[in-house]
């Protein structure tokens, strides 16, 4: 991957096929998008490592955030969302 690629973060992502995370990983892997999985629990989705959450991997250039936390979870994460530095 180059620098100038952009990179979208699944920001609670799962290996588990019911869950809108793990489709969205499908989506970017079917259409070649690159992302990058970080969540809870430890596995792969669609050939890429899940980043453990709350070891709040830095990840440079990030270009979009897809949140899929729920709402009572959200609150711990926003300053290392703001981290991130996404473009959208």
């Amino acid at each position: 991957m180059n620098k100038q690629e952009k990179r979208t973060v699944i920001l609670g992502a799962s290996t588990n096929p019911m869950r809108y995370a793990y489709l969205a990983a499908e989506m970017f892997a079917e259409r070649k998008i690159p992302f990058i999985p970080v969540g809870i629990k430890k596995g792969k989705v669609f050939g890429e490592e899940i980043l453990d959450l709350r070891e709040k991997p830095s990840i440079d250039n990030v270009h979009t955030i897809t949140l899929y936390l729920g709402p009572t979870n959200q609150k711990e994460w926003y300053n290392y969302i703001i981290s991130l530095q996404p473009k959208r």
